[in-house]
């Protein structure tokens, strides 16, 4: 069966045109587990850029979509649904904040070229202008790790009031991110995208397991700089009889969790797609940091046996303590700049406060230590003088 009438005249103008070109350059991400394929062409001129998108996806899911950007917030999402009619789909443009369900948007150029409902499968061809300035997240061409994401409904769902576009969905049962090479697609005409196959080309998924990692590690090493390390601290300036014992378990717990936590950054890196040539701030200033963690530990060990031997400070004490303070905050500063890099504002704002109150609490009672041993200093030095007095009477 062929396609059908698109909707409307200057639509079905801009098909026929688009029909007549040939076979060009273009993305295809395919998710066998699901069936659901995208073929994406682009042109760009004078910095404006069009998209033409195929989408297909079986219709037992209810409906199937793909947006722009690597999560929910901000992505501009066009949903397709099968419509009343037999043979046809509808194309509902919408977005969201945060992880709410979408709503429809207005003032999108995007057009519903042909659609068909063939063997259970639904297929369409969508051109999509992109503007600039807008506020979703938008695509770059230029760029070789582009993310999108895509969404499929629940099986055996059908969406109510298929024939509206703002017609009720039901939540994704199945969901993703894939990262496309955007100049692979570019043409210097509109060229009509294809799904080909089954496999992907010039576009790669991200695995499922990714954002479970992305949880993992930023827990793990959040935990051990921001709250552990410096609770670590603060446990050895306090006066109580198992200062020192707290303050090494609290070190090698927090110790773990950052070895822990960089392994899984290396994963991360290297499966996750999008930062796996390591030139993010983030991943240098971290894998620093915890590097010198086992430089940190030696020096303390050091510190430690010294200190029983002479019963003062040596010059592994006065390192110790120094690159302990420069770790820890550099470790905050990282935990932030991970937040940021995930686009989570929120979080790192929670954990920017977090940090801030721990480092004061730090120094605070790093002062009154300060003081308490200048007194203990002044009291032996009156001591001594009250000795000497005395042995010359």
């Amino acid at each position: 069966m062929g396609f059908p009438l698109p909707h409307g005249f200057f639509a079905f103008f801009a098909f026929l045109l688009l029909a007549t070109s040939t076979l060009g350059n273009q993305i295809q991400f395919y998710q066998k587990s699901e069936h659901f394929g995208v073929a994406i062409t682009s042109t760009e001129d004078a910095g404006n850029a069009d998209f033409l998108v195929q989408l297909s996806a079986p219709i037992s899911y209810g409906w199937a979509a793909l947006g722009t950007g690597d999560k929910m917030d901000k992505s501009l999402m066009f949903i397709l649904y099968p419509s009343r009619h037999e043979d046809d789909v509808v194309l509902s443009v919408r977005s969201t904040g945060g992880h709410d369900t979408p709503d429809p948007v207005s003032g999108i150029n995007a057009t519903l070229l042909s659609s068909t409902v063939e063997a259970g499968i639904m297929t369409a061809t969508i051109q999509w202008h992109q503007s600039t300035g807008h506020k979703y997240h938008t695509i770059d061409v230029a760029r070789s790790k582009q993310a999108w994401i895509w969404a499929v409904g629940p099986q055996n769902e059908a969406v109510e009031d298929a024939g509206s576009v703002d017609a009720g969905i039901e939540q994704h049962s199945h969901y993703g991110v894939f990262f496309a090479d955007m100049p692979a697609a570019q043409n210097d005409e509109p060229t009509l995208p294809k799904i080909a196959g089954t496999s992907s080309l010039h576009a790669k998924g991200q695995p499922e397991y990714y954002h479970g990692l992305v949880y993992a590690h930023a827990t793990l090493l959040g935990a051990a700089f921001v709250l552990v390390f410096p609770l670590g601290v603060i446990a050895l300036r306090w006066n109580w009889p198992f200062a020192f014992k707290g303050h090494w378990i609290l070190q090698a717990v927090a110790s773990v969790a950052a070895y822990l936590g960089a392994i899984l950054a290396i994963v991360l890196s290297v499966v996750g797609i999008e930062y796996s040539d390591f030139t993010e701030g983030h991943q240098i200033l971290g894998l620093i940091v915890v590097g010198l963690v086992s430089l940190q530990l030696l020096l303390g060990y050091l510190h430690h046996q010294q200190y029983k031997k002479q019963g003062r400070r040596s010059v592994s004490s006065y390192f110790h303590i120094g690159l302990g303070r420069v770790l820890i905050y550099a470790g905050m500063v990282n935990a932030v700049l991970g937040a940021l890099l995930s686009d989570e504002t929120g979080a790192a704002a929670a954990v920017g406060a977090v940090a801030a109150v721990l480092a004061a609490a730090m120094e605070f009672m790093a002062f009154r230590h300060r003081r308490r041993i200048r007194g203990l200093d002044v009291v032996a030095s009156k001591s001594s003088s009250d000795i000497a007095l005395n042995s010359r009477s």
